[in-house]
């Protein structure tokens, strides 16, 4: 729809007259929050201005610090204050408890800038430079004295016991007391909101109340009593920070300053309603530009998306779904630019898979070759000991354990690099229309062959003598064989194994089973059955292998789009089935 120049010209001036009364409404705001206080400052939040206000009208000269008078006179009798030098050393201190230090390391005042919580006051700490000199400015405060509490905690076996005295002085200030044990748990209270938790985790804890919005302030103490490490937390049902805050009448009237600017908001708000207006018309016919721009500083830092508002592409309308006017000169430009992120984000996916398999193949690597290696090594040290004068028997013996370790970690070695090269597609099959009876029936003839099949009966079936799948010969074959061999050795002399080859003309599927009635397997080696290393990689007897045989069989199934499935009970015998889609492109192409 078009808009006449009339049409356009009342738009603006519509769209400056509702900018006016907004920016007007805002500073007016922001007037309000600067003298009354803002609604969602935080108790903490208004401490921390309160001390920031008296750091700043204080000064420091020769490690001479003064306070105004008025300010230390407005401050209650539960505060201190305390100044130390860039050593850590006291210089200055204010109705400072006998129990707080007069010096910190270093490790000590990094530990009150993450909030003590030993002393039983709520700790504030300030860094601020006088005359070119860093000082640090300690903030304590705490309703009453929280020491009295630890003071007159008594333990008789498991059960708390704490003085009435002490329980009449938090009764006083309308507080409320909870004792935690070394886990958390509550072993004593008095008053506490039903709100709050009996058993408290330690991350939970320390943060409990900043992350509650309850209307409760919380302090707390830990030490021990007895030999017993305690927690007292104490909470304030009413905040009385907010009236100790007004009581500051002198720094209100600081705060109260800044007020003067509200004076101002009609006329700041007449200005910037014309800028905005001005800004946004011109944003209107340089957007394109402007967001092709902020999409090449994007892949330039990885981020390989285009620049979206509200998970929709800024150059797309959200109402029609295709390019908005003002993107339509671009539209070569946006295309390129969308099929070079395209690219980009494809070669760091493919960037980031390679990096994590090799991690996992050096690994792997590294891991497996531990134990023949050290087979390897205490022979051959056996054999370098000049002390000794071995027979040909045992040379011939040493001999041949290490060649069999060397023979192990060559097959390793291979299984790791076949599996790298399949998780990361690199392995380059040369799938041909081949019989799939005749490459299982040479696979069975390979593994009866085999010496470890010979107490075993193996047999093998099919109904039809040609079934046409385009495969690759080499490694179909190798993941038949992995999964024989798996049967063979996991199971008894006299085991009976089934092979057969079938194709089912209802879904087009081919299936080649290896069932078996041996030992089974239970549900835990079910799920974990295809992961590398399950079974271990000791090399004590020559049939383990290296773990990575039935990991391989799988990935070589699923290479030749097919699936492996396994349905097994313990004590019954296993059976294996892997199913070929003659749906699969291959597998169309084929007939």
């Amino acid at each position: 729809m078009k808009i006449s120049i009339w049409g356009r010209f009342i738009l603006i001036i519509f769209m400056m007259v509702v900018l006016y009364f907004f920016l007007f409404f805002f500073f007016n705001m922001i007037g309000y929050g600067l003298v009354n206080g803002w609604p969602w400052e935080s108790k903490g939040e208004m401490y921390k201005e309160v001390y920031s206000l008296m750091i700043n009208k204080s000064s420091i000269k020769k490690n001479q610090v003064k306070v105004p008078h008025k300010m230390l006179k407005q401050m209650k009798k539960e505060e201190w204050m305390q100044v130390l030098d860039e050593q850590g050393n006291e210089i200055y201190q204010y109705q400072k408890p006998d129990h707080i230090p007069k010096h910190y390391s270093y490790l000590q005042l990094t530990d009150l800038k993450h909030r003590s919580i030993s002393t039983g006051y709520q700790i504030y700490t300030f860094d601020a430079e006088k005359e070119k000199k860093h000082y640090t400015f300690v903030f304590g405060y705490a309703p009453f004295d929280t020491q009295l509490v630890k003071k007159e905690t008594k333990l008789h076996g498991n059960q708390v016991r704490i003085s009435e005295q002490a329980l009449q002085e938090i009764h006083s200030v309308n507080a409320w007391l909870q004792v935690l044990d070394d886990r958390g748990n509550e072993i004593f209270q008095y008053g506490r909101p039903s709100q709050y938790p009996r058993h408290y985790s330690p991350g939970e804890f320390i943060y409990y109340d900043e992350k509650n919005s309850l209307d409760n302030h919380l302090y707390y103490m830990i030490d021990k009593v007895q030999g017993k490490q305690l927690t007292w937390v104490i909470g304030f049902r009413k905040p009385i920070m907010e009236k100790y805050y007004r009581s500051f009448g002198m720094m209100s009237s600081d705060i109260n300053q800044k007020a003067i600017y509200t004076a101002f908001s009609g006329i700041i708000s007449f200005l910037l309603s014309i800028l905005i207006v001005t800004i946004l018309f011109a944003l209107y016919f340089t957007s394109p530009m402007l967001h092709i721009m902020q999409w090449l500083k994007q892949l330039a830092v990885g981020v390989y998306e285009e620049p979206t508002k509200k998970g929709i592409p800024r150059s797309i309308s959200r109402l029609t779904g295709e390019l908005k006017r003002s993107y339509r000169n671009y539209f070569e430009v946006i295309q390129a630019m969308k099929y070079l992120t395209f690219v980009l984000k494809k070669n760091d996916r493919d960037r980031r898979k390679l990096e994590k398999t090799r991690e996992e193949w050096l690994a792997g690597v590294s891991h497996d070759l531990k134990t023949p290696l050290s087979a390897v090594k205490g022979y051959a040290d056996l054999l370098a000991e000049p002390q000794y004068e071995w027979s040909k028997e045992e040379i011939h013996q040493y001999a041949e354990v290490i060649r069999e370790k060397a023979n192990y970690m060559e097959n390793l070695i291979n299984d790791l690099n076949l599996t790298f090269r399949l998780k990361n597609d690199a392995l380059p099959l040369q799938r041909k229309p081949f019989n799939l009876v005749e490459l299982v029936r040479r696979a069975v003839i390979g593994i009866m062959n085999d010496p470890r099949a010979e107490q075993v009966e193996i047999l093998f079936e099919t109904a039809k003598e040609t079934i046409i799948y385009p495969v690759d010969v080499k490694w179909l074959k190798r993941a038949l064989t992995n999964l024989l061999v798996n049967s063979v050795v996991h199971n008894p002399a006299g085991t009976q194994i089934v092979v057969r080859i079938e194709q089912n003309p209802v879904d087009d599927q081919v299936l080649i089973i290896i069932e078996d009635n041996g030992v089974g397997m239970d549900q835990k080696t079910l799920t974990h059955l295809f992961d590398r290393y399950y079974r271990g990689t000791n090399t004590k007897h020559l049939e383990t292998g290296t773990g990575l045989g039935m990991a391989i069989a799988d990935q070589l199934v699923k290479a030749h789009d097919g699936r492996i499935e396994i349905d097994s009970t313990l004590g019954r015998g296993t059976k294996i089935c892997l199913c070929f889609s003659l749906k699969s492109p291959f597998g169309v192409l084929n007939k």
